[in-house]
């Protein structure tokens, strides 16, 4: 039975950024919906489509109000908490190589911090989370109810990589509430140059969790791909760079392929340390997720995003003294909600080419309605979230140097 709502009591709920105009006619809302034989299209590609025939109203209140409806409030996001690391390797040079990686500013009061703000959510999928240290802190945080995996630990690799990876994946997911019924997860084969890339010293790769929401399963897929550099020497060129992050792309495919059922929806998130306001980068990154049916909510076209902006982080590359303290350059902030309100960034306003090292790099990508589906999947508008702490220290005011990309997911019966 589906619940009374008012037009505009709807709209809020898949609009609910206060930075540009809602929808005002129920035409303007059906295309935020995702209609099993319509068609979701991106800016500056085929539009989105509504299905032939009247739509109910009535139907869209049961998708995202409706009495069977499961509302999950979803959270994407970089947590920044890389904790200091020697890394020692042979030189033909010198016996050994040895280089230290310094640890993230406030690292471990920030994932104190973030276990306490993340109890709003009901399903996190975090990355750079690399120690059992920064994992404990943020579920001190977090209360009970609350089941977590972890994606490929630090240790052995596959065959092809002898090296052991000195650091885990930094993959985290955590779900309130919900049973996890499978899990899995597989490390990157090609992992960088091991005298170049300090991503070649973790087992960075992918993780799939599925949890059950009653009316069927739900498929969340995570990675985070390599961005290079940071040991000795020069930074990957970037044809190299983009070598290896194809290769792991692919990986990434053929690890959705061996693992999606038809039935259920999937989700694919993360880091790809490919920018989408880079058309070369994005282009890779979409020939990869178009062939799985995977559509980029950022790239909507209902949205009216800026595809050359939409930036999840901000300079935090090379000296310390050129690190930008804040995120203003890419994100104005408002606040939205009752007290204590939520600090959102202002998506309509032009940022304008920001430097190299500053990029659209977080993604969430939904597969698209099919018809062996076992349920609707309906979504809220993205938005980015800069998480600004309440008191700054070690020169950090927020709690990581990436947006968080938040959005609200309703599972329907058919």
């Amino acid at each position: 039975m589906a619940t009374s709502r008012s037009l505009k009591e709807v709209i809020t709920l898949l609009e609910p950024g206060h930075d540009r105009p809602q929808p005002k006619s129920l035409r303007e809302l059906s295309r935020r919906l995702r209609w099993q034989t319509g068609w979701q299209g991106s800016v500056g590609e085929q539009a989105t489509q509504l299905p032939g025939g009247p739509i109910s109203f009535r139907e869209i209140i049961r998708r995202i109000c409706g009495d069977g409806t499961v509302t999950l409030r979803f959270l994407s996001y970089n947590s920044y908490l890389l904790a200091a690391m020697e890394i020692a390797y042979p030189n033909p040079i010198a016996p050994i190589v040895r280089v230290n990686i310094k640890e993230k500013p406030a690292r471990a009061e920030r994932a104190t911090e973030l276990g306490q703000t993340l109890g709003v959510y009901d399903v996190c999928c975090l990355s750079e989370v690399f120690t059992s240290d920064s994992r404990d802190r943020i579920m001190a945080g977090l209360g009970g109810g609350w089941a977590q995996r972890t994606g490929p630990p630090a240790g052995p690799r596959p065959s092809l990589v002898p090296v052991p990876g000195m650091g885990s994946s930094g993959l985290f997911f955590l779900v309130k509430n919900r049973p996890i019924t499978f899990t899995t997860h597989e490390i990157f084969l090609n992992l960088g140059d091991y005298k170049r890339d300090a991503d070649f010293w973790s087992n960075k790769g992918m993780l799939l969790n599925v949890i059950d929401l009653g009316v069927g399963q739900l498929e969340i897929f995570q990675t985070h791909l390599l961005y290079g550099g940071g040991l000795l020497g020069s930074d990957p060129s970037d044809e190299d760079r983009l070598k290896i992050q194809r290769d792991e792309l692919q990986q990434l495919a053929d690890f959705y392929l061996a693992l999606h059922q038809p039935h259920n929806v999937a989700i694919v998130t993360g880091d790809f340390n490919m920018s989408g306001a880079d058309p070369l980068q994005y282009a890779a990154v979409r020939q990869a997720m178009d062939i799985l049916n995977l559509h980029d909510l950022w790239s909507w076209d209902v949205y009216d995003h800026d595809l050359n902006e939409g930036y999840t982080c901000r300079f935090t590359d090379g000296g310390e003294e050129d690190w930008w303290r804040n995120f203003l350059p890419v994100c104005t902030p408002i606040w939205i909600g009752p007290e204590p309100a939520e600090d959102y960034c202002h998506d309509y306003f032009s940022y304008g080419k920001q430097p190299r090292g500053v990029g659209r790099y977080d993604y969430i990508f939904v597969e698209r309605p099919t018809d062996a589906h076992g349920y609707n999947l309906e979504v809220s508008r993205t938005r980015r979230r800069p998480f600004e702490r309440n008191r700054s220290t070690d020169k950090e005011p927020y709690l990581s140097d990436h947006l968080g990309l938040d959005v609200t997911i309703f599972i329907s019966p058919r």
